[in-house]
């Protein structure tokens, strides 16, 4: 039989701070990716300008590092109990990165440093 209680004012007011800290984390990332010299913009100058260089190194150490990056992935979290624990440290992080872009929000009156 599901509960009927309602939450307590104290764990309502924890989910919003969460979800707010996440909220400016994702606002925070966007920015910080989308505006006019951001990392996107910077990646693809990188990519054109490496395009002409060594493009054929760059491509199999990309392909190698993914592949790495998979097969750890794949030792770490192949247990339910370390995959929830992925899921958490995921939201912290975020929360944390929220933190970081609302105390600049706050004291520079914009995301960016």
């Amino acid at each position: 039989m599901a509960n009927d209680r309602p939450d307590s004012l104290i764990a309502t007011l924890k989910a919003i701070g969460e979800f707010t800290l996440i909220v400016f984390g994702i606002i925070g990332i966007a920015v910080e990716v989308f505006h006019e010299q951001g990392l996107l913009k910077q990646l693809i100058n990188k990519l054109i300008d490496g395009a002409f260089a060594s493009s054929l190194l760059t491509i199999m150490v990309s392909i190698a590092v993914i592949i790495l990056g998979k097969i750890w992935y794949d030792k770490a979290f192949q247990k339910a109990e370390n995959a929830n624990a992925l899921g958490n440290f995921l939201m912290r992080a975020m929360m944390l990165l929220g933190a970081y872009f609302m105390y600049l929000f706050i004291t520079t009156g914009s995301f960016k440093s």
